[in-house]
């Protein structure tokens, strides 16, 4: 079963100004930076891994966020305070903008105008054991522009917005469509969904997703999906106890690629469609993980993280999208020899 993270949201040290940034050489066998989110003594929240392969903690957040398409920006969440933040890497720089709700899984369209985010709304509520607790919904889709400053509702759910939980957000290579993940369990509109935001028309891919695990290939007319079950809803049996499968959005029709690793969730693609990366729990250990889609080492796992670094352990805990983003100079070969 798939491990969530409770993220305690304060004020980000990098954004106030509170003292320096930690930082801390990682040695990774692939070329490029990273934003993750990890649960660790040090700090919790955001992290950086940049060129010179140094972790920097960024502060306590509700998502690590996601690059601009030049690598030189990137956009993540300050938590409950109903704000993201956008970063400038050259300069070093900081802008915060306010949301009417609160900001995650963010995905860039492909020419960096503008990216989508989920809005997440939180309520009070009382446990089973009369303890109070927050609760959270996932029920807004948003594009923000960044030339006019407008965020535009472009999805607010299939029955009403408290009832839905969207995630998992993937601009189409030509940024028309919108991949997204519907995680309601036993409801019939859980699974992946393709979003026209033009004509703001929805269309179901698939029913089960991996648990939102999937990404678009640069064509635009494939994703690739991972899924630990068959189509009638049964497990899938062996040794990854499931499959990455290549989907065409057109006909449906689904091409079988490799084993999927065990507990492998959030995965994105490349824009050049040659690797697969995600988040992958080992036991009770976390890695940040890559896989080839083409060449010698197609299908093979690369960790790129040691275990220690993410430090999940034993928590327990919620957010939008805790899962990693990837970026690397177009056209070069990341993976170091």
């Amino acid at each position: 079963m798939m491990k969530k993270i409770l993220i305690c949201f304060c004020c980000l040290a990098l954004v106030a100004g509170c003292g320096k940034p930690k930082h801390r050489t990682m040695p990774t066998p692939v070329k490029g930076k990273w934003l993750f989110s990890s649960y660790r003594k040090e700090g919790n929240g955001a992290y950086l891994i940049d060129e010179n392969k140094q972790v920097r903690f960024l502060g306590t957040a509700a998502s690590p966020g996601a690059f601009a398409p030049d690598g030189k920006s990137f956009v993540y969440s300050k938590g409950i305070e109903y704000k993201f933040i956008l970063f400038d890497c050259q300069r070093n720089k900081t802008k915060e903008i306010k949301t009417d709700y609160d900001p995650g899984c963010f995905t860039w369209s492909p020419d960096g105008t503008k990216f989508a985010y989920v809005g997440v709304e939180w309520t009070d509520k009382v446990n089973k054991q009369g303890e109070p607790r927050k609760h959270f919904f996932f029920g807004y889709i948003y594009i923000y522009d960044l030339s006019t400053g407008e965020h535009q509702l472009v999805w607010s759910g299939f029955r009403e917005p408290k009832k839905d939980k969207f995630s998992k957000l993937r601009f189409s290579p030509d940024g028309s469509k919108l991949l997204f993940y519907n995680s309601i369990d036993n409801r019939p509109e859980k699974g992946i969904y393709l979003l026209d935001i033009a004509g703001n028309s929805i269309e179901k891919l698939y029913n089960w997703g991996g648990e939102g695990s999937f990404g678009w290939l640069p064509d635009g007319q494939h994703i690739v999906f991972r899924t630990s079950r068959h189509d009638d809803g049964s497990f899938i049996e062996g040794p990854g106890k499931g499959f990455f499968y290549k989907l065409n959005i057109k006909t449906k029709q689904k091409e079988k690629l490799f084993y999927a690793p065990l507990w492998f969730f959030g995965i994105k693609v490349t824009p050049d469609g040659k690797f697969i990366y995600g988040h992958l729990t080992k036991g009770e250990a976390e890695v940040i993980a890559v896989i080839p889609l083409t060449g010698k080492k197609r299908g093979q796992v690369i960790e790129i993280t040691k275990p220690e670094l993410l430090d999940l352990g034993k928590a327990t805990y919620y957010s939008h999208d805790t899962y990693p983003d990837w970026w690397y100079e177009p056209g070069t070969d990341p993976i170091e020899k």
